[in-house]
């Protein structure tokens, strides 16, 4: 049972590097899985915090005041807050990915309504139930436990910390 070093070489993980993988061909490596809910965390703290911009316009086209836009996000934030508990259950049910997409095609389905709301009502429903709900199936409370179950104990606290980083520079963009 003599094993060259190169074969011992391309199994062993060197502590620290994020981007090994015991398994060859994988792409679930842990460098991969950072970046990816990093990217996710990003988009989706993105678009929710520049939605400021667009009170002005709005505002001016369809006459209405900041009381409009106000209850839409406050709408949105107390959705996001009531649907994080059942989107966790539902990935841990169906999977992360699955409450991800929906979340995303959620929080799309929400700009775009959003984009086209001509009545106070279609944007509390767009800027605030769909981007609330979507909100809680593709924001950073999946992400960061997505964090901790795919990835190994000692690159946690970086990927956590990377992860939530992430959430505040989309923020900051």
């Amino acid at each position: 049972a003599v094993t060259s070093a190169r074969e011992v070489g391309s199994d062993m993980a060197v502590a620290g590097d994020i981007r090994s993988t015991p398994v060859s061909g994988n792409w679930r490596t842990p460098l991969v899985i950072i970046v990816c809910g990093c990217a996710i965390a990003l988009l989706s703290f993105g678009p929710r915090s520049s939605l400021g911009f667009f009170v002005q316009p709005m505002s001016h086209e369809f006459a209405w005041g900041r009381d409009v836009f106000g209850l839409a996000l406050a709408f949105q934030n107390l959705l996001w807050g009531l649907g994080q508990p059942f989107a966790g259950a539902i990935a841990d049910r169906f999977g992360i990915l699955r409450v991800m997409v929906v979340g995303a095609l959620l929080y799309a389905a929400g700009l775009l309504l959003m984009r086209y709301a001509s009545t106070p009502l279609s944007l509390d429903i767009g800027a605030g139930v769909l981007i609330g709900f979507g909100l809680s199936g593709s924001s950073f409370n999946l992400v960061l436990s997505a964090f901790s179950k795919l990835l190994p104990p000692e690159k946690r606290g970086l990927a956590l910390g990377a992860g939530t980083a992430a959430g505040s520079f989309g923020q900051f963009l």
